[in-house]
């Protein structure tokens, strides 16, 4: 059939609306995901909040109703209970107030979004999204930097999402959303081939971005994908072997691969990452049990008001996760943190565990790659801005399709992802 009819026949059987939702839930990824301090989606998210309650009513709270779930509330009290008793109790509250609209939309999303073909259509137009933002993007970097794009683009600005790193990590977690559909979609050539486009986009704008910490944590990810995803330990065994000479390939090429690996004096301390670890490290000891308080202020206004060590950056924040939690919320809540984290990821590879196919384990076992990702990437920088809204966004969706009383879309059926609801 040519591209003209299938197009007409397409146009056709889905009819307007298809097509109209289509374009408005792609239209709304945008705005998401591009604008995220914008009033609208503020709007949006608080909307779907009100929606969440009402349908909360009939039954939808179980999502939240076990040890992974409740762990999480119990963070997000400490968070709460703690405000009041932070260094700075202001600071603390107005930081916290920002993030409402986040955690608005993590209730929202377990609700609203209740299912694993639900889940997998936020995927879909959040990887479609990403992708169109990124399109630009390239096409901005291309026009103003040409030939120098490689050596200039980590570098250039206004920066894109705040900061390299921020859309570095969009970048990989949109090309591996989009890998999920080159599968997903493999019975349509059409659709498979658009999303194969959609991930040479994201890994070259990955690449172009030349962020050495994100493209470390996709590596790490992209080798250990195979150990989540594929069933039974021999097929587990050959994709570790290949994966192994893959890596003695890389580590060999690496600065070929990005030249900003080769840098000697920022590769030694990790841009200086090493003096603000071991002094955000003393700092932690003044308040070991309940912290110094949520928020990015509260660690600037400590840090640089207790004489730092000489440093050539600016630090908002001690650039990694689990030290900053320390800070923020002591050893208390360093433990309910990674309390939370640890049922999360025992409950997900329990139900991977149950599944014996490639076919029902490939949208579970992409969700805990995300969390993958964003968890090694945050061994060694802090998930700011886009990339912790993905980290906390996550957490409910990977609550949704480990849930076993929840009823499932099979990964293989033939219908579109853009005909399922939203």
């Amino acid at each position: 059939m040519r591209p003209a009819d299938l197009i007409k026949t397409w146009l056709y059987e889905k009819r307007w609306s298809s097509l109209c939702r289509f374009l408005l839930c792609t239209a709304l990824g945008v705005f998401v995901w591009n604008f995220a301090s914008n009033g609208f989606q503020e709007t949006l998210i608080w909307i779907c909040f009100l929606y969440a309650l009402f349908k909360m009513r009939k039954g939808a709270w179980h999502v939240w109703r076990n040890s992974a779930g409740i762990a999480f509330v119990l963070v997000l009290i400490y968070m709460i209970v703690s405000l009041p008793v932070s260094t700075e109790p202001v600071s603390s509250i107005r930081d916290f107030i920002k993030l409402l609209d986040v955690l608005a939309a993590m209730f929202a999303i377990s609700i609203i979004f209740g299912d694993e073909g639900r889940i997998r259509s936020a995927l879909f137009y959040t990887a479609l999204a990403l992708t169109c933002v990124f399109t630009m993007d390239l096409i901005r970097l291309s026009v103003n930097l040409r030939a120098d794009i490689f050596k200039e683009a980590h570098f250039f600005q206004p920066f894109f999402m705040s900061h390299p790193n921020n859309a570095s990590m969009a970048a990989g977690c949109a090309a591996l959303l989009a890998l999920y559909f080159v599968w997903y979609r493999r019975n349509s050539g059409w659709q498979c081939c658009a999303w194969l486009v959609a991930v040479f986009i994201n890994v070259f704008y990955l690449i172009v971005l030349a962020s050495r910490g994100p493209q470390f944590a996709f590596a790490v990810t992209v080798a250990l994908s195979g150990l989540v995803m594929l069933p039974g330990w021999r097929k587990k065994a050959v994709w570790l072997l290949i994966m192994c000479v893959a890596g003695v390939i890389v580590i060999t090429q690496i600065g070929e691969i990005n030249p900003r690996f080769k840098e000697k004096n920022s590769m030694a301390g990790l841009c200086e990452r090493n003096i603000v670890w071991q002094y955000t490290w003393e700092l932690s000891k003044n308040h070991p049990v309940i912290g110094h308080g949520y928020g990015k202020r509260i660690f600037q206004d400590v840090y640089y008001s207790s004489n730092p060590p000489e440093a050539s950056f600016i630090f908002p924040h001690p650039h990694e996760y689990w030290l900053y939690i320390l800070f923020s919320h002591g050893w208390l809540g360093l433990v309910l943190y990674a309390g939370a984290w640890a049922l999360l990821a025992i409950r997900i590879v329990r139900h991977l565990a149950r599944l014996e196919t490639f076919r029902e384990r490939a949208l579970p076992g992409m969700i805990a790659l995300l969390l993958v990702f964003i968890h090694v990437y945050g061994l060694g920088d802090w998930p700011t801005n886009i990339v912790y809204v993905m980290l906390l966004w996550l957490i409910p969706a990977a609550l949704v399709v480990t849930n076993p009383f929840i009823s499932r879309v099979q990964a293989n059926q033939d219908q579109g992802i853009e005909d399922e609801a939203v």
